[in-house]
């Protein structure tokens, strides 16, 4: 637990909770080799987005191949089988058609590219697979965009899959050079505008209100 503002970190007894609003945002990662074939993630964090380094699923929960249409037009997309409504009702799709049906574990290994490369430029040395987490749960997508740098679960199974570690943000909450387009933007600051970023890739977006650690000093969100 860091507090940007105090540039210091804060034990779990220290952490005081209160209700926010976050942004609420469904992600398409484009699959390596793929024509408009996507993995469908949701976050509450769009500033740990240019720290992506994997995505998480479940071994043995059951993951659909989506054709999914929006008028004229239609893209290929990854979600959790029980979820596929739910979520192409977010993204305003018009039909859809379920293609395949695998388990998690037959994704494990499967490559993508960040949907930030052309502002991050630093993502495009990075390796994006996907990964088996047993932290996954049938919530939003199915799917858990995973930033070693920015949250103690996601290090760890970082470590577990040997992940490279990336965090291009300093002690001051700010990007650092290697956020590129975002670098010296305070990282939430740059919510809004790393969303607009995505383009095409935001699948829909909404708000959540929600409880969120702040530092008991000086009452600033904490960060990972």
């Amino acid at each position: 637990n860091w507090c940007p503002r105090c540039e210091t970190a804060i034990a779990d007894s220290e952490v005081e909770y209160a209700d926010s609003t976050d942004p609420s945002i469904y992600v398409k990662f484009p699959l390596m080799g793929q024509n408009i074939e996507y993995l469908v993630i949701w976050t509450t964090t769009p500033w740990t987005l240019p720290a992506n380094v994997a995505v998480a699923v479940k071994d043995d929960f059951r993951y659909a191949r989506v054709k999914a249409i929006k008028g004229d037009e239609s893209e290929i997309l990854w979600i959790a089988e029980e979820l596929v409504e739910s979520v192409l009702r977010k993204g305003r799709y018009t039909d859809y058609d379920i293609l395949e049906t695998v388990y998690g574990s037959n994704l494990v290994g499967t490559t993508y590219s960040s949907p930030l490369v052309e502002k991050v430029p630093a993502q495009a040395g990075l390796t994006h697979r996907v990964i088996s987490a047993d932290f996954v749960t049938l919530e939003n997508t199915g799917l858990v965009h995973i930033a070693p740098g920015h949250g103690w679960d996601d290090y760890l199974v970082g470590l577990e899959n040997g992940l490279e570690v990336f965090c291009p943000v300093g002690e001051d909450g700010c990007f650092t050079e290697d956020a590129g387009l975002y670098a010296d933007m305070y990282v939430k600051d740059a919510n809004e505008i790393i969303i607009d970023d995505l383009g095409d890739f935001l699948l829909a977006r909404e708000s959540i209100e929600h409880r969120y650690g702040h530092c008991w000093r000086c009452k600033t969100p904490i960060i990972y």
